[in-house]
């Protein structure tokens, strides 16, 4: 399953701006017109917030934020009488080979919301994250 994540869009806007900055510090060897001095300096600049951006995307790969922002819910449906369906509410993620799936309650006594957030709060005790578990609430 292929979700999108806030770090996983982060992390596409910096790969982006540093191919921006690769291409501008190309662009710059090519004119002539500047003197070598600010040429320079406009080019140490440029290799300055490209490290900046690649040191944030690196981060972001690595965080803890990032592992618990990629959790998804999911709902399963069960016949449970003749004409009666009721729903319930499952997360499931991976720790290194092995796969969890969790459940997290009815449908009737959460909404798709709660149930992400409860995903969450197991998800960050499962992977020892406990300090994170304040912001998520």
């Amino acid at each position: 399953m292929i979700h999108q994540t806030p770090a996983g869009k982060r992390i596409v806007l910096l790969v982006a701006e540093v191919q921006r900055l690769d291409n501008a510090l190309a662009n710059l060897a090519n004119q002539h017109g500047l003197e070598a001095i600010e040429l320079n300096l406009i080019q140490e600049e440029l290799e300055d917030a490209k490290e900046k951006a690649l040191e944030e995307a690196e981060d972001l790969i690595a965080s803890s934020k990032a592992r618990l922002d990629a959790v998804s819910v999911f709902k399963i449906e069960k016949a449970v009488k003749k004409k009666e369906v009721r729903g319930y509410w499952y997360t499931a993620w991976r720790t290194g080979k092995k796969s969890c799936t969790i459940y997290l309650g009815s449908c009737q006594n959460m909404d798709a919301q709660a149930a992400l957030d409860k995903a969450r709060r197991l998800k960050a005790e499962a992977l020892g994250l406990e300090h994170w578990i304040p912001s998520l609430l």
